[in-house]
């Protein structure tokens, strides 16, 4: 999404909190053209295209509900009840959406929706999900991977063990060298300093 979406400066980047959001014209300009690239490249290509034709193929409402409800939870970071996901799939379907255009409907509402954009903790609480949250976007700078979220919807995350092993494995990661230029950078406003040679 940030490739797309400008800030003041025209400068393509995006932050996802939401005190820092301002609805500008352009700022609608790159959420739609961001989204229409995200959906023709999950339709088309993805693992969740490749389960999407699954589903399409064989007709089952359980494929498709169990789908929705995964991309849902990886998306908006958090657990999604049976009942939300019933939700979603009821709006889009009494709106005429059938086959393929009704996932396609789905992906542009649930990568729309303030749950996918921003990080919003009101509906989650301190619990392990919202620990799940913390721990991602503090040393990836991105959203819980499902063995991070799983774990944290599983309430284990406060288990010392667990919790160590978990931190290994994140700052092992090569995403963990965001922590650098997405945080210490930012935050130290280093990235403000005029680029130029200094003896």
């Amino acid at each position: 999404v940030s490739k797309y979406l400008p800030n003041e400066n025209n400068q393509k980047t995006f932050s996802n909190n939401s005190a820092d959001f301002v609805a500008t014209y352009d700022y609608f300009l790159g959420l739609f053209q961001a989204t229409d690239i995200i959906v023709a490249k999950t339709m088309q290509g993805s693992k969740w295209g490749h389960s999407i034709q699954s589903c399409l193929r064989n007709k089952d409402t359980k494929c498709e509900f169990k789908l929705i409800q995964n991309f849902l939870e990886l998306a908006w970071r958090r657990e999604v009840p049976k009942g939300e996901v019933e939700k979603e799939i009821n709006l889009l379907k009494s709106n005429g959406k059938r086959g393929e255009l009704f996932y396609k409907a789905f992906l542009y509402r649930a990568l729309t929706s303030p749950n996918f954009l921003f990080k919003n903790y009101n509906n989650i609480g301190l619990d392990d999900t919202y620990l799940a949250n913390r721990l991602s976007f503090f040393i990836w700078s991105s959203a819980p991977d499902k063995e991070l979220l799983d774990l944290g919807k599983k309430s284990l995350l406060r288990q010392p063990t667990i919790f160590l092993n978990q931190m290994d494995r994140l700052f092992n990661d090569p995403k963990s060298k965001r922590i650098v230029s997405e945080f210490f950078f930012k935050w130290s406003d280093v990235d403000l300093i005029p680029k130029k040679t200094f003896e």
